[in-house]
């Protein structure tokens, strides 16, 4: 289990104070009590990667950049599992991806707030993107 659960990152966009990721396997522990189709894009520069992402069901979208090694853009479609929008929108949330797509592929998402799992996406993508541990903030 990480060390990091109570901490805060002060610069959490900022690359040489990267927020301290989160123990994903707490993520997969979660029973996650909603689910809800999401829908998104990302697109990766080098050591920047944008993601936008919208829930349509709660008519719900938000934005959020990152920084770490990837390049290209792909858009994806998945599943969002989170316990409730009042607390994925109570703070911007750190989010740590992992990702591949070269013409098909898969994206998954964490999120977190206070390194305290808040929300846990799962998606298949196409286009032409590849990043790896990619930390940033994103706010609905």
């Amino acid at each position: 289990m990480s060390n990091h659960t109570n901490q805060t990152n002060p610069h959490p966009a900022n690359p040489s104070h990267p927020a301290p990721r989160p123990d994903r396997s707490r993520f997969l522990a979660v029973n996650w009590p909603q689910l809800t189709p999401v829908i998104g894009n990302t697109w990766s520069a080098l050591i920047y990667t944008s993601l936008a992402m919208t829930a349509p069901l709660f008519h719900q979208s938000g934005s959020g950049s990152a920084f770490g090694l990837g390049i290209g853009a792909m858009s994806f479609q998945g599943v969002m599992g989170f316990g409730d929008w009042a607390t994925l929108k109570s703070a911007p949330n750190n989010f740590y991806v992992l990702g591949a797509d070269d013409g098909a592929g898969g994206i998954v998402m964490y999120f977190s707030i206070n390194n305290t799992p808040v929300g846990l996406v799962t998606a298949a993508g196409e286009g032409l993107d590849g990043f790896v541990g990619v930390d940033g903030t994103f706010a609905w």
